[in-house]
């Protein structure tokens, strides 16, 4: 088919915009005309005819005549196939008279018309091939018909060969002439026919490689996943943006460097020196990396065969960082260790306790008995004996109600009154009354579904830390309320409190609910875990907030009971 063409809206309807190969068939034309009409003048030129040259100059005038006429004309063409083809036939008409105006006959031109055919070719359809080809046959046995009757007398360039030439001569020129016509037509339809289907392909199979390679970047570039792909050297070829980020490289850091430079060579190294067979799963490897700020990765690596043609080409490694995933197993092992000590610590503690209970009521009964006996150095002796077997029994009741608490009992509380009740006990106690100011803010009907002694014992291990914490002055501040300063997305109770201490270190903050850990001196570390632990058994939690030489903020959050029932009678 002709060239394409682009349409827009004219004055007078659509106009087309020629595209670049009509200009190029109309220059064509000129130069091939402009460049043999000028080895004709340069001929005359030299054999002393030059003032006869100007009959030859009539078909190159014609031809430039029609060339601006085309490409003036080219921007009203609607259907570019036939413009095309009035062109061709007219470059037919042209060629003959050219034939004409030097010999006729024994014109050196004709292959001139090979040229208008294989124009044929590449603008127009195979079959518009042989029709061009058809005329110009027609064309040219008609000028030499003419030439051969005497009706036209054709215009000799040189002398010519033969004054009165033979009918077999011009015959067999134009027999061999036109079966060059044709065979010429069937060569260029067939040879610009495969390049127009070689041509569709390569179209065809450049969008598949360039839908191929978007994908292909578009898959990487998104992979959660870090990917290489290298030759059988170690020889990184190929990675994706998520191994720069997880391996903290740069991309000129990874690309063509050796696996080795990056990863120890272990696993590695082995399915480098012996690939496995085909048919085999993918390999797995555990790596390490370690990153330019020294932090330590974790990789595992899935590593597969690159083939092609059934020989291993290349290999394929996918990998995750895993570095969370190995911490979470390292802190699982070490809490199951931790639960396994603790486990027997139980045991221990429980087994400790019956005969201490034995051993601090002998101490009781033989004290009673020797009290007339003892002087007061004996005395003192009883009573820390007996101080530190009670206060040895707490830790170990505390650790039990730590370790296996007992089992909840919820009723619906007041949470207002819980706290009224514990802060009427805390005001008798000798490390509050006199010293510390104790305040209130509670709102009405905070009702939460908790085990009271649990939720009570929650509440004065709370208490008793923050009045330590302030040793011998400072104000306790308790609030009571719901639905905030903690959101959640249940309807939640809330109790503050607060105390105007030193403050717990930052570095402490995270610590404090662990068992055992402690910065007072004789606490058994045991009264905030055994706090939480209870919260958090009653499907609340306990968050806490501290500024040195402020004080200290714990807020426990529960859920809240939407309806009254009674408590529980003691």
């Amino acid at each position: 088919m002709a060239d394409e063409t682009d349409i827009h809206q004219g004055r007078n309807g659509p106009v087309a915009t020629p595209t670049p190969g009509v200009f190029i068939l109309i220059a064509a034309r000129l130069a091939v005309v402009s460049f043999f009409m000028g080895l004709v003048v340069f001929f005359q030129f030299r054999y002393g005819r030059l003032n006869q040259a100007y009959l030859p100059l009539i078909p190159v005038a014609f031809a430039y005549l029609f060339s601006i006429a085309y490409a003036v004309f080219s921007r009203f063409a609607t259907n570019l196939f036939r413009f095309a083809y009035f062109q061709l036939v007219t470059d037919a008409l042209l060629v003959t008279g050219i034939i004409h105006f030097t010999g006729g006959a024994e014109s050196p031109f004709p292959f001139l018309y090979i040229l208008v055919i294989i124009g044929s070719a590449i603008s127009l359809s195979k079959s518009a091939t042989y029709v061009i080809a058809t005329e110009a046959s027609v064309f040219f046995a008609v000028m030499l018909g003419l030439e051969f009757q005497g009706i036209i007398h054709p215009f000799y360039v040189f002398p010519p060969s033969y004054k009165n030439p033979e009918a077999a001569f011009v015959l067999i020129t134009a027999i061999m002439n036109i079966t060059s016509f044709y065979l010429v037509a069937f060569l260029s339809g067939y040879l610009t026919g495969l390049l127009r289907k070689t041509d569709q392909r390569l179209i065809e199979k450049n969008q598949d490689f360039t839908l191929l390679k978007a994908f292909h970047e578009n898959v990487l570039s998104n992979m959660g996943s870090g990917f290489m792909a290298m030759d059988m050297d170690g020889t990184i070829l190929s990675h994706n943006p998520a191994a720069e980020k997880m391996l903290g490289l740069r991309a000129e850091e990874i690309g063509r460097q050796k696996i080795w430079n990056i990863f120890n060579r272990g696993a590695l190294g082995r399915f480098f020196e012996n690939p496995p067979p085909l048919d085999n799963q993918p390999g797995q490897a555990e790596l390490s990396h370690m990153k330019g700020d020294g932090t330590r990765v974790d990789i595992n690596m899935t590593i597969s065969k690159l083939s092609v043609d059934g020989a291993i080409q290349g290999v394929i490694a996918v990998f995750q960082d895993v570095t969370g995933i190995k911490n979470m197993e390292r802190q699982v092992a070490h809490a199951e260790r931790l639960a396994a000590i603790g486990r027997m610590a139980a045991g221990i503690a429980h087994e400790i306790r019956n005969p201490l209970a034995s051993l601090s009521g002998s101490i009781q009964i033989l004290s009673a008995d020797l009290d007339p006996l003892l002087d007061q150095s004996g005395k003192r002796l009883i009573n820390i004996i007996t101080r530190e077997t009670d206060r040895l029994n707490r830790i170990i009741t505390q650790f039990l109600l730590y370790t296996s608490p007992p089992r909840l009992r919820p009723f619906t509380l007041d949470a207002g009154n819980i706290i009224r009740e514990t802060v009427t006990l805390l005001q008798s106690d000798p490390r509050v009354k006199d010293k510390m100011t104790i305040r209130m803010a509670v709102q009405p009907e905070v009702f939460v579904e908790a085990d009271d002694g649990q939720f009570r014992q929650a509440i004065w291990n709370l208490c008793v830390n923050a009045i330590d914490a302030m040793g011998d002055s400072g104000t306790l501040i308790i609030s009571v309320g719901k639905d905030g300063p903690l959101k959640d997305s249940r309807p939640m109770a809330w109790i503050i409190i607060e105390d105007t201490g030193g403050g717990i270190p930052p570095e402490n903050l995270d610590r404090i609910f662990e068992p055992f850990f402690t910065t007072k001196s004789g606490g058994t570390g045991l009264g905030l875990p055994l706090a939480h632990k209870i919260i958090e058994s009653h499907g609340g939690k306990i968050e806490a907030w501290s500024v040195l030489g402020r004080g200290t903020r714990f807020i426990v959050s529960l859920p809240l009971a939407l309806k009254q029932a009674a408590a529980p009678v003691a």
